[in-house]
């Protein structure tokens, strides 16, 4: 599950729980593909290389303020809003949608 890339993204202390492939809504209709990762303290977006920004976006589980579910075109059940305690929203498109909001719910409520 690990690669050395993405490893190096987070902290030593933390642990990687789930990594999904997953784009990151940017503008209206422009994503960014790239991966995003959980550990047992944030979520991590990491982009593919030559995307517009090579920083990872990270957001921790304690300031995670909404998390739903929702569609891509109102048919594919693969979009999670996430909005934090600073007003910042961040939608995703996730391959394996259910299993990621379950392991995010799960390590919220640890």
């Amino acid at each position: 599950m690990k690669n050395s890339n993405e490893a190096s993204i987070f902290p030593p202390d933390e642990t990687q729980i789930i990594d999904k492939k997953a784009k990151l809504k940017h503008k209206r209709y422009d994503f960014i593909s790239g991966t995003i990762i959980l550990t047992d303290q944030a979520l991590y977006f990491k982009s593919l290389k030559g995307s517009l920004s090579d920083e990872p976006l990270r957001i921790k589980l304690e300031n995670i303020h909404v998390l739903r579910k929702s569609k891509s075109i109102k048919l594919v059940s693969n979009r999670l809003f996430i909005s934090d305690n600073q007003g910042d929203e961040f939608i995703f498109a996730v391959a394996g949608r259910n299993e990621l909001l379950d392991k995010i719910e799960t390590q919220m409520n640890a």
